[in-house]
C-alpha cells in the first residue's frame, strides 16, 4: 500500500485546513514530510527509528552544514549549504500546479512571482518543530511521550473526503468560518475532518458557536474579517488604520500592524501592534465588533502616520508574528497575552473539583498542587505570609491548583466567576480582592 497523497490544489487546500492562501507554505511543508515519513520519495526515511523526536527529522531533512540551533536575538539562521532543502522556494515545488493554484487563490499575477519566494523550510527550528504536533493534532501522526513521535500504519492514517458532491461542498463551505478564525483550538481541525466525513452519511458532529450580536452586526465582523484575510493573503503585510470604539474614552483612531484573528468567549478579536487605547505602542487585542469603521484603511510603509518604532521593526524585519502570540499564550492563561502574568492559586471543595475540575484542560500551566507543595512553591512570593494566613484556615483535605494567569484578563475573570461560588482565589490578592469585591455586590443585590 501507498501513500495516496499526490500534489494537488485540493490536497494542499485539505492540509491547510482550507486556508491556503495563508498557509501554502505550511502546507507544502507538511506534503513533503509525509511523503518522507511514509516513504514515497525516493529518498525515504526508512530507517527512521519506531519512536522518533524532531532531532532525527532535523537530521535527515536539512543538511549537514544546517546550524542545528537556532541563533539567540530573533536573527534568521544562515545556511551555507545552497543544496539544503531550506533554499528551495515555493516554486520548485509547485511548478506541475502554478497556474491552477494561481488561479485558485486569485493572487494578482503582478504578485505571483514575489509570492512564491516563500521557503517552506527556511524557518526557525522552533517553526519546523511545531509541524510535528500539528500532524498529532490532524492524526498523521502519534506522540507517545513529551516530544517523542510513532508513526501509523498506512491503513490509519486520514484520508481525503469526497467532497466533490454540491452538497458536500456547501457544508465544507460553511465551516470557512471556523478554518478562518486562527488559534480556536488546534483540535478543531479534527472536528471539521469528521463533519467532512460525515457529510454523505446521516450527520453526526455537530458544532454550535455563541455570538453575541445580532445578525447586521455579525455582518460587519465577517466583513472586516474577509478583509483581514484578505490582507494576510497579500506577499507585504502592510499597517491598516480605523476608527475603535475604547471603553474609557470613546472613539479613536488606531494605526497599527494586524497580526491574528481569534474567537474567545462568544466574540473575534484582532491581536495587533501598534497604537492602543491606553498607550502610543504595544499589543492589544481589538473585538471586531467594536470597531466603528466599515473598512480598514491600508497604510503605506512609507506613509508618515505610521509610529516610528514599528517602522524601525519594519526596517531590521522584527515585525510582530502570530508565532509570538502563541508563546505568549502558553506562558500565562488569558487571551491578553501583553498583560502581566503571576501566580494563581485556586482552592475547590474536593467533591466539586472530582466532578468538574481533575481531567481538564484549562492551559498548560493549569495543574494540581498538593496543600503541603504549596509554601515552597511561593517561598520567594512577595505575599508569602498572607497567602500562609488563608491556607492556614483552610483544609488539607482541599483541592488546590496552580497556573501563570494574566492580571486583568477578562476571560480569565469570567472563567473565574463561572467557579463561584464553588472555586477560591488564594492568590494572587489582587485577583482575590476582586472576587471577593463582586461577590459582596450579589449578597447586597440578592439581600434587598
Amino acid at each position: 500500500m501507498e501513500l495516496n497523497l499526490p500534489l494537488s490544489v485540493s490536497i494542499l487546500q485539505w492540509l491547510s485546513g482550507q486556508r491556503l492562501a495563508e498557509r501554502l507554505g505550511l502546507s507544502i511543508r507538511l506534503w513533503v514530510l509525509l511523503h518522507k515519513l511514509y516513504g514515497d520519495f525516493e529518498q525515504d526515511w526508512s530507517d527512521l527509528p519506531e519512536v522518533f523526536a524532531y532531532t532525527d527529522i532535523r537530521d535527515r531533512l536539512l543538511s549537514p552544514d544546517h546550524p542545528h540551533q537556532d541563533p539567540s536575538h530573533g536573527q534568521s539562521i544562515i545556511c551555507p549549504n545552497a543544496e539544503c532543502i531550506c533554499h528551495l522556494p515555493l516554486s520548485y515545488w509547485l511548478e506541475p500546479i502554478t497556474d491552477e493554484l494561481r488561479h485558485s487563490l486569485a493572487i494578482p499575477e503582478a504578485l505571483w512571482e514575489q509570492y512564491l519566494t516563500e521557503k517552506p523550510f527556511g524557518h526557525s527550528h522552533r517553526t519546523l518543530r511545531k509541524t510535528l504536533p500539528h500532524l498529532v493534532e490532524s492524526s498523521w501522526l502519534k506522540s507517545t511521550q513529551p516530544a517523542k513521535f510513532m508513526r501509523y500504519s498506512l491503513e490509519n492514517v486520514p484520508q481525503l473526503a469526497n467532497c466533490s458532491t454540491p452538497e458536500a461542498l456547501s457544508t465544507i463551505q460553511s465551516l470557512d468560518v471556523l478554518n478562518d478564525i486562527s488559534f480556536i483550538d488546534p483540535r478543531l481541525s479534527v472536528v471539521l475532518a469528521d463533519l467532512q466525513q460525515n457529510i454523505n452519511q446521516e450527520q453526526r458532529v455537530f458544532i454550535h458557536l455563541d455570538f453575541i450580536f445580532p445578525a447586521d452586526t455579525q455582518d460587519q465582523v465577517d466583513d472586516l474579517q474577509n478583509q483581514l484575510n484578505e490582507l494576510w493573503s497579500q506577499p507585504e503585510i502592510c499597517p491598516i488604520a480605523f476608527i475603535y470604539d475604547t471603553r474609557q474614552n470613546g472613539e479613536q483612531m488606531m494605526i497599527t500592524y494586524p497580526v491574528c484573528l481569534f474567537y474567545a468567549r462568544r466574540a473575534k478579536y484582532l491581536s495587533a501592534y501598534g497604537k492602543t487605547p491606553d498607550q502610543p505602542l504595544g499589543w492589544y487585542n481589538f473585538r471586531l465588533d467594536r470597531i466603528i469603521s466599515k473598512k480598514f484603511k491600508t497604510l503605506s510603509w512609507s506613509d508618515p502616520k505610521i509610529p516610528l518604532d514599528l517602522l524601525n521593526l519594519k526596517k531590521q524585519t522584527k515585525l510582530p508574528t502570530s508565532e509570538q502570540v502563541q508563546i505568549a499564550w502558553d506562558t500565562a492563561w488569558g487571551t491578553d497575552f501583553y498583560l502581566e502574568s503571576a501566580l494563581m492559586i485556586l482552592r475547590f471543595e474536593p467533591d466539586f473539583a472530582y466532578r468538574y475540575i481533575d481531567g481538564t484542560e484549562r492551559h498548560s500551566t493549569f495543574q494540581r498542587v498538593d496543600y503541603h507543595q504549596i509554601s515552597n512553591l511561593i517561598r520567594n512570593h512577595p505575599e508569602r505570609q498572607q497567602i500562609q494566613r488563608i491556607l492556614q484556615q483552610r483544609s488539607p483535605e482541599d483541592a488546590y491548583y496552580q497556573a501563570q494567569v494574566r492580571l486583568g484578563d477578562t476571560n480569565l475573570i469570567m472563567r473565574l466567576r463561572d467557579w463561584r461560588p464553588n472555586g477560591e482565589v488564594i492568590a494572587p490578592l489582587q485577583l482575590r480582592e476582586q472576587m471577593r469585591q463582586e461577590a459582596l455586590q450579589e449578597l447586597d443585590l440578592y439581600g434587598r
